[in-house]
């Protein structure tokens, strides 16, 4: 196990985790488990709620997107379930369980070769820090967001498949701007995505957690 997360982890005593089931305590051979309500996994996550005392907002939202997300959708909703932790015999809260993203397994519900053909990134607001292994797979528009590219085809350039969305929105002319983002973007996946953060009051996610 270990902590995840950013803003929570500088600014919260209470932070989120990741948990992986293994072989070896080098973090090595990953085995499946049994988990309640979440099936057969070998990781999970634990979302603490640092920012939302009444925990809430991540299960709610979980729940509502379900509502709206079709059965085998790729990037579809996430079982979730509260529970308490306890690290050793220390009582850490009530965190959110849920399962995090095969992003294989979900691109191949969008076709057979989805897998090695498309890429996956995150976008977030915060900072690089230079010397960590994961700023590798960073790069910034020209406001300063950051992506971070969760998947991409075995022998493809980092960033290769995001380029093209980067050089949109650095188009200054709204004309050539339209014509280019219908050209790149499932609009109706843009549309829902967004009615469903206002819907939410998801601020966090529509500036930390688009995938």
């Amino acid at each position: 196990a270990h902590k995840r997360g950013a803003t929570t982890l500088r600014m919260r005593p209470k932070h989120g985790m990741k948990v992986e089931f293994t072989r070896h305590s080098d973090g090595t051979k990953k085995t499946s488990q049994q988990m309640p309500l979440l099936g057969e996994t070998d990781e999970f996550i634990l979302l603490s709620g640092a920012m939302d005392q009444l925990l809430i907002r991540d299960k709610l939202g979980w729940d509502l997107f379900k509502g709206i997300s079709s059965p085998g959708e790729a990037f579809g909703t996430r079982e979730t379930a509260y529970c308490e932790v306890f690290v050793g015999d220390e009582y850490q809260g009530v965190f959110v369980m849920m399962r995090p993203y095969d992003y294989e397994q979900e691109l191949r519900k969008l076709g057979a070769n989805a897998a090695a053909q498309d890429s996956v990134y995150r976008l977030y607001r915060l900072a690089v820090e230079e010397d960590s292994e994961r700023a590798k797979l960073r790069t910034q528009d020209h406001r300063g967001i950051f992506y971070e590219r969760r998947h991409a085809p075995a022998g493809c350039d980092d960033h290769a498949a995001i380029a093209p969305y980067l050089q949109m929105l650095a188009l200054n002319d709204d004309a050539a701007f339209a014509e280019r983002a219908v050209q790149l973007l499932d609009m109706d996946s843009v549309i829902r995505y967004a009615l469903f953060v206002q819907a939410c009051g998801m601020t966090d996610n529509e500036q930390n957690n688009l995938y």
